[in-house]
């Protein structure tokens, strides 16, 4: 049990927590190791000075006697706020419902329960007890609480004065859900400091914080669309990287619905700061070497690298494309795992072992190897070991993650390759500050789920499916429902999906989880009009915008061009067929394809010239 409570109880304990003290000789373990990593432990007795920034509690021996109640009597009356109590308790009805427990409950701030299952894992169970377990079997239960009087956001910022922002993170991160009562609370609890954090921080990481921000508020304008502070926090977090224009669609935006004195005098200052953001060109060479390629590929449905993973295929042969370890819904086994997404392919299924991609790399057989695994799932001692089999072999990252933060220096510790000879990014901000060998990559569409025959005569109205919580979705798409009667709820299959769309003038584009989604390229893979949120990442060939595509800086302009292509239905037909025709000449799976690995012949022959460096 020692062992145990030491190596799953570890993870659990935030890092702003230097110094530890306990009760109970099963923290053993766990001190050891804290002590290991310079952190301050010590064991007490109910007579000792109770100073430290986490408290354990062993109560299977403390309950029956006096020390358990004069223990956590120092710990609540003397103790800061920020030293956290953690309980170990056996499920024993007699003990909780004493006298002695009830006071104990009434003076802490539950922030997690696990139960320690058979197999010696801890299962989360919430911010409270369950209320009955199997009488005839132990239960033993960790309670990780805080005085009840402990604010995190606080206490964040506190830490953030020390230059502890990475702390300071952390504590925010933790916040249970459960315990923000309202939805203004749950909405502001995070943005603000984040945005305090960040100003306390150097350029270093400046994107991948402000990917946090902008998911967090994100998150917030869908809980509380109606509240100005969410908006405000997004624009200033727009204004940090230099984009104030963003700042200003966002700002007008709410605007358009809510007018609020705090907002508009935001804007007038954004306004003044805006600027065009120079446009990166991507020039497409007109040939490439082609390549063999090891594919490594997380488990999960991965549109952006999924539907790459089918144009590869397309452009070089199955057979010159070996992914690893591999996803049966790409090669025709069914599979829930993708959802709605249309990335479920029937490509032949590669023969090679994992031994045998060992082999072949030791022979140098891979002209490249491609990694696709931005959230850090697959096993990071498997790759390590994977790779190093291969001879220098050139290794390109492919961040096809919603974030527009750079993540390249985490892959790169994580994999620990050399050399990596660039980043394809999905979320390319124009202008960003990337590695000097960031290459944007957005999604595309596989030609293989383009209809032949496109035609738009008889198609009608407005087009929306999808989720309604992200960013301004919410608001914006309350506003298209009370204003043109559009039905913002419906579901489809698959199959249904396709033939409404079919049948529609115009669909409705706006950002999700990331700025680039899939939505922008099926809309005009079927013959509507693709009327969208203009992008502020880098798509190379994109729309242009009265010609291909219909584009939008805010909902008072959204408003405007849908009431405008309503009435001019003629108008809006020839801009959709003109779309489908520049989707399908620029941003099949194939065309993306094509457009990836002449990028990377291009960096392997700079690479070989004299006089090249890498940083």
């Amino acid at each position: 049990m020692k062992e145990d409570i030491a190596q799953n109880l570890e993870n659990t304990v935030l890092s702003y927590v230097s110094s530890l003290q306990g009760v109970g000789e099963v923290w053993q373990p766990l001190f050891a190791s804290f002590a290991a990593r310079g952190k301050q432990v010590g064991f007490i007795t109910d007579e000792d000075t109770l100073c430290c920034d986490a408290l354990f509690l062993d109560l299977r021996v403390l309950k029956d006697s006096g020390s358990l109640s004069r223990i956590f009597d120092v710990w609540y009356e003397q103790s800061h706020l920020s030293t956290c109590l953690y309980l170990l308790l056996r499920y024993d009805e007699a003990f909780l419902s004493s006298d002695l427990w009830r006071s104990m409950q009434q003076r802490m701030l539950v922030y997690a329960v696990w139960e320690k299952d058979r197999d010696a894992s801890l299962r989360y169970c919430g911010v409270s007890l369950p209320e009955a377990v199997d009488p005839l079997l132990p239960h033993d239960f960790i309670i990780l609480a805080f005085h009840p009087h402990y604010d995190p956001v606080a206490h964040a910022n506190e830490l953030t004065q020390k230059g502890q922002a990475a702390f300071a993170l952390e504590v925010l991160e933790n916040i249970p859900p459960a315990l923000v009562s309202s939805q203004e609370e749950r909405a502001a609890v995070k943005v603000f400091p984040l945005l305090i954090i960040d100003r306390q921080c150097s350029k270093e990481g400046q994107l991948a914080r402000f990917a946090k921000i902008y998911g967090e508020s994100s998150k917030a304008a869908t809980w509380a669309p109606h509240w100005p502070s969410p908006y405000q926090h997004q624009a200033m977090a727009w204004r940090r990287i230099g984009y104030s224009d963003m700042g200003c669609r966002l700002l007008r935006t709410f605007l358009h619905v809510h007018e609020d004195k705090k907002t508009r005098a935001l804007l007038e200052v954004l306004q003044e700061e805006s600027g065009k953001i120079n446009e990166t060109f991507i020039a497409l060479p007109s040939s490439f070497t082609p390549l063999k390629v090891l594919f490594l590929l997380h488990a999960q449905s991965d549109y952006g690298s999924d539907v790459l993973y089918d144009g590869l295929c397309r452009v070089l042969g199955s057979e010159n494309v070996i992914e690893y370890p591999g996803k049966p819904y790409l090669h025709g086994e069914s599979s829930q795992v993708g959802g709605s997404y249309p990335c479920m392919f029937d490509w032949p299924r590669s023969p090679h072992t994992r031994e045998d991609i060992q082999a072949m790399l030791e022979a140098g057989e891979f002209d490249v190897i491609l990694y696709s695994d931005t959230l850090l799932t697959l096993d990071k001692e498997e790759i390590r070991s994977l790779l190093s089999h291969a001879k220098r072999t050139p290794l390109f990252i492919v961040d096809m993650w919603d974030q527009c933060g750079d993540y390249w220096a985490d892959i790169a510790e994580y994999i620990d390759y050399k050399p990596i000879s660039g980043y394809f990014k999905r979320e390319y901000l124009r202008g960003g500050n990337y590695h000097e060998n960031t290459i944007p990559l957005p999604f595309s569409y596989s030609e293989g789920r383009i209809p032949t025959v496109v035609n738009n005569a008889a198609r009608e109205g407005l087009f929306w499916a999808g989720k309604i919580e992200y960013g301004t979705r919410t608001l914006t798409l309350s506003f298209v429902r009370d204003k043109f009667g559009v039905d913002i709820t419906q579901q489809y299959s698959q199959e249904e999906y396709v033939a409404v769309l079919r049948n529609k003038l115009m669909g409705l584009c706006l950002f999700g989880n990331g700025f680039d989604t899939v939505r922008y390229w099926e809309l005009p893979a079927h013959g509507c009009m693709l009327l969208a949120e203009r992008l502020p990442i880098v798509v190379p060939y994109d729309f242009e915008d009265g010609v291909s595509a219909v584009f939008f800086d805010d909902l008072k302009e959204l408003e405007e061009k849908l009431t405008y292509y309503l009435q001019h239905r003629e108008e809006a037909q020839q801009i959709a067929m003109a779309g489908h025709t520049h989707l399908c000449e620029h941003h099949t799976s194939t065309c993306r394809a094509r457009y990836m690995l002449a990028q990377i012949a291009a960096r392997l022959a700079q690479s070989k010239s004299p006089g090249y460096s890498k940083k």
